[in-house]
């Protein structure tokens, strides 16, 4: 998620995202007590349940990088179950160091860990792009994930079709679990510009995809946000857009504090969402570690 290192503004699918204040917290900690949603993914665990760690090319690419296989054992121990690696930018080869990415890959596997391959498309050069996604999905890996959120093409109807087009041919190349990497609906419906990406199609990818994972920035929204209610209203939002009750929705949240992090737990578990990270793992303090197990599944 090379955008999510800045904020994110977000968007909605076919139908437009209602203007609705955010869950309070009154109606969360009520919603917690509720009686649970039964977890969308059943054994074996899908790739995008529980507790996740992203990893970018830019901390397992350079000349000393700061994501190697050792820190891998240590997200092991620190409770992470999917590592979210990205394996390709749309300047690069279609994988970048492919021996140390599938090093990566096989060390993350020893430790028990599913991983997910990621790519961010433009959408300028649609036959690039598909051939990013082909090679991630070509690899020993649980799932594949096609982050959506370049505004590189201008007119938001070619740009959705093109991203719509692009899930398909992914989904048509690969049995894998797809998931669709998508900026937060809250941002959108409350705190980004109207003309950012008014119509994103959330509806139209969802047949084609296995889950979401919205980027549930908190720290990058204006005013007192908190965390919990955002991370609810992200869930709730992401699946009235994509016109499915039962979406499983995983939660990036901001590495802020460990009362945050809590609390987006608590959301996440409160609405039946498949699980919970924050991006990425690199900028994450390690004191964050103990409350992101709450995330686990």
């Amino acid at each position: 998620m090379q955008i999510a290192k800045h904020p994110s503004a977000v968007a909605v699918a076919g139908s437009p995202l209602p203007r609705r204040a955010l869950l309070t917290a009154g109606a969360l900690a009520a919603a917690s007590s509720a009686l649970l949603a039964p977890a969308a993914d059943a054994a074996p665990r899908s790739p995008f349940a529980g507790l996740g760690a992203w990893i970018d090319l830019y901390d397992w690419t350079p000349r000393r990088p700061a994501v190697t296989t050792t820190t891998l054992d240590t997200m092991a121990s620190a409770g992470v179950q999917t590592v979210y690696l990205q394996s390709s930018r749309p300047g690069s080869a279609t994988l970048v160091d492919p021996a140390r990415l599938r090093g990566l890959v096989d060390r993350a596997h020893r430790r028990g860990m599913k991983v997910v391959l990621w790519y961010l498309p433009t959408h300028t050069d649609e036959e690039r792009d598909a051939r990013h996604l082909r090679a991630a999905a070509g690899e020993k890996v649980d799932g594949v994930g096609v982050d959506i959120e370049s505004t590189a093409v201008p007119s938001v109807a070619e740009r959705n079709r093109r991203v719509v087009r692009l899930v398909q041919r992914t989904r048509a190349v690969t049995t894998k679990p797809l998931v669709a990497i998508t900026p937060s609906p809250t941002g959108l419906a409350q705190y980004a510009p109207k003309d950012w990406w008014p119509d994103f199609p959330f509806a139209a990818i969802r047949p084609h995809v296995d889950a979401v994972a919205t980027m549930t920035y908190w720290a990058y929204r204006k005013g007192k946000v908190e965390a919990g209610a955002y991370t609810a209203s992200d869930v709730r939002l992401a699946r009235e857009a994509s016109r499915d009750a039962r979406l499983p929705v995983h939660v990036i949240g901001s590495p802020t504090t460990a009362a945050d992090v809590r609390s987006m737990a608590k959301a996440v578990r409160a609405t039946g969402a498949a699980g919970g990270s924050l991006y990425d793992w690199a900028t994450t303090p390690s004191g964050l570690q103990t409350p992101l197990r709450d995330l686990r599944r």
